[in-house]
Formats: C-alpha cells, structure tokens, sequence
C-alpha cells in the first residue's frame, strides 16, 4: 500500500456494535506492525456536534452526558500516559489529542501518515443518513467494518456490562428485563445500520462475534486483508483472547424468551440482506427453538 503526504486519514473506521468484539478487533490491530489504532479506543469524532454539543474543556469537565464523561476519561489517560506510550505515533497522538478545537484537520492529525489508520466507534451505529451522508462526502475513502452478534446474546452482555458497572452484586428478572427493553428500544437494527452504510460506502466488512470466538486466526486475516496489509498472516497475542469477559451469568429464561420474540422478524430482515452468511441463520434457529 503506498502512502502518500497527502494521504486521506485514518482509512477505516468501525460502526458498531457495542459488545460485538469491537474490543477484541482493536487489542489485535493495535498489535499489527502496519497499523495505528489510537492509545485510547472510541474517538466518536463524528457524533460531536450531533448527540453530544461541540467539544470544549469546561463541558468536559462539568457536562452530565455520557460521551463527555468517556472525553473526561480519555484526557486522563493521556495526561497521565504521556511518557509512557510505546511510540511516536502516540506521543504525536496524545498532544494532538488534547486541543480543544475538534475539526476534521483536528481528527485528521490524529493519525500517522505511515501507516494504516482507524477509528473504533462502536457509537457510530447510531448516526443515521444524513450524518452519514455528510461523512461520505468529507471522507468518503473510508473503509467500513460492523461488528456483529446474536442480537439476543449482546443485549444480555450489555446489561450484565451496565450491572456490574453500577456496582450492583445481584441482578433481578424484572431489573434484566427493564434494563433490556431500554436497550432494545435505543439500539437500531442491524439491517438499518448495514443499508445506511452501504448506500454511501463501497467498501464494507462484516465481523460477526460468531467467527471470533469459533476461528479467530482466520477472522483476523480476512480484516487485514481487506485493510490491504502486507502483511496478512501477522498473528496478534490476544488473538485467542476474550477480551473483556462477562460474568457467566445464566441468561432468564423469561428474558431469553422476550427478545428472542422480540428480534426474530428483525433478524430474518438481516438475513435477507447478507444472504449467504451463516451467522445469521444460526441466530434464527436459536430463536426459534427457544420460542418452541
């Protein structure tokens, strides 16, 4: 891949989906000797301004939203990471990371020149058309990855995640399955996401969590290639990992029963637009035995 002072930056970015093994993808290409992934994962350039104000330091500091919080938090880490991280690249990145006006030479000057480049977002899957069209017209050399999961398995995940992040030691039936419906009410559905994607980007790869867990080697060099790494067969330390491991808790039945319900239309929808993927499938039949 020959780069080039005026190449476009990063090239790829990753839409989605939170517990998809969107942090298993980036633990692995930041250990690729081609690539730069950013010491601190989900930049969400391209929500500010939209789900969240323009960025400035006083709201950083005192706004109550969500995604200022995780801003609140990455600034910390660099402050205290400075001397510390394990290259120039994120030296370069951490003091351009800091200044306070967010524009698109700003997230441009993010990443290196010499090396592939990219942007975990799981958060970008809620952008819709015209913030993604207006993405595709400022940076439409991008490269799209969508991490993908049993939509029934990652909502599970996600709330055990939001349990054991609030410190609570126990988790109810009822408190699972109001803690769900919110989620299933926020979160868009895959087909929507993959269409919007691809109505605007040619070049799109879907991961599945699936595939992780079962071939992970194999998943990882299908990415690179279509990264355009030289270097294909580069095979990262955590590529056997389970980054981020739940708590094993035993899904309710009465929780497994209401979304499987609930995404099973959404799910044969998905299945339609990526014909010829197994994943999906699978999905279907795992709902369909537990609503038998």
């Amino acid at each position: 891949m020959s780069i080039t002072a005026t190449k476009p930056r990063p090239d790829f970015i990753c839409v989605g989906f939170h517990k998809c093994g969107t942090s298993w993808l980036y633990e692995n290409l930041r250990e690729h000797p081609e690539i730069f992934m950013p010491p601190i994962k989900e930049l969400n350039y391209f929500l500010e301004g939209r789900s969240i104000p323009n960025f400035s330091y006083y709201q950083m500091l005192f706004h109550n939203s969500y995604l200022f919080k995780m801003k609140k938090h990455q600034f910390s880490k660099i402050v205290r990471n400075q001397f510390y991280w394990r290259s120039r690249n994120d030296r370069e990145f951490s003091l351009n990371f800091v200044r306070p006006k967010h524009s698109d030479g700003w997230y441009n000057l993010l990443f290196p020149l010499d090396k592939i480049s990219g942007d975990i977002s799981p958060t970008y899957c809620f952008l819709e058309n015209e913030d993604v069209k207006n993405i595709a017209e400022r940076f439409g050399h991008l490269k799209i990855i969508i991490c993908l999961r049993n939509p029934v398995e990652r909502v599970w995940s996600h709330v055990k995640m939001n349990n054991m992040l609030s410190g609570n030691t126990t988790l109810s039936t009822e408190e699972a399955l109001q803690q769900a419906k919110i989620m299933v009410d926020r979160y868009p559905k895959y087909k929507d996401v993959l269409t919007v994607w691809q109505k605007y980007f040619k070049k799109i790869h879907l991961v599945f969590q699936d595939e992780i867990t079962n071939r992970p080697n194999e998943v990882m060099h299908d990415v690179l290639n279509f990264l355009e790494c030289k270097n294909t067969k580069f095979i990262s330390r955590h590529v056997k990992e389970r980054i981020l491991k739940g708590d094993g808790k035993i899904m309710p039945v009465e929780l497994k029963r209401y979304l499987c319900n609930h995404y099973l239309e959404e799910t044969t929808a998905f299945d339609e637009l990526v014909k010829g993927r197994e994943e999906p499938k699978n999905w279907l039949k795992f709902m369909e035995n537990e609503l038998t």
